[in-house]
C-alpha cells in the first residue's frame, strides 16, 4: 500500500527541515520521495535506491534534476556517495520493510547509514513495527511517533546521530 498524505506529512515532521542531501532507502512509488524534493533546497541532492524495478520504473518518471534513482540494494549507497562525489548525508529515509531481512542485514544498513550521515544526522525510518528500535538505538537518539491514518499504521523512528559537528566539511 502507497503511503498516505497523513503518513508523508507524519515523515516529513520528523525529517529535517533544511536538508541538502538526503538518501531514501525502499521510496515505493515515490509518495515519500515527492515530498522530500518538495523542500529540498535548489542545490540539494537526493538519491533514492529502490530495487523493485517497477518502483524504479515510476520514480524515474519523476522529473526533477535533483533526484537520482539507483535501480539497486541500498548497501550501494556508499560506493555511489563517493563515486558522485558526496562526503556525507544530511538525512536518511528509508521504508524498506525490515522485517523481511535478515537481522544481520539490518545491522548491516543500520552500520551504514550511521556511516554516511553527518554527525547530528538524521535517519528516518517508518514501519509497521517497532522491530527496527533495537537496531537504531545502538548508534542514535531515537524518539518514536505514530501515523494511525494509514494502512497499515506505521511506526515513525526519528533516529539522530550522536554529534553536532559536522566533519571533513
Amino acid at each position: 500500500m502507497p503511503s498516505s498524505k497523513s503518513a508523508v506529512r507524519s515523515i516529513l515532521r520528523a525529517a529535517p527541515a533544511g536538508a541538502k542531501t538526503i538518501l531514501e532507502f525502499g521510496p515505493g512509488d515515490g509518495a515519500v520521495t515527492r515530498a522530500l524534493l518538495a523542500r529540498l533546497p535548489a542545490d540539494g541532492r537526493l538519491l533514492a535506491m529502490e530495487t523493485n524495478h517497477e518502483f524504479v520504473e515510476c520514480l524515474r518518471l519523476i522529473d526533477d534534476p535533483r533526484l537520482t534513482v539507483v535501480h539497486g540494494d541500498a548497501r550501494a549507497a556508499s560506493a555511489w556517495a563517493v563515486a558522485n562525489g558526496i562526503a556525507g548525508f544530511d538525512s536518511a529515509v528509508s521504508g524498506i520493510p525490515f522485517s523481511l531481512l535478515k537481522d544481520a542485514t539490518r545491522r548491516e544498513l543500520v552500520e551504514l547509514v550511521d556511516r554516511l550521515l553527518w554527525p547530528g544526522g538524521t535517519f528516518v525510518v517508518y514501519q509497521s513495527s517497532l522491530l527496527m528500535l533495537r537496531y537504531l538505538r545502538r548508534s542514535f537518539r531515537v524518539k518514536v511517533a505514530v501515523a494511525l491514518k494509514n494502512i497499515p499504521p506505521y511506526f515513525i523512528m526519528k533516529a539522530v546521530k550522536y554529534g553536532s559537528e559536522r566533519q571533513n566539511k
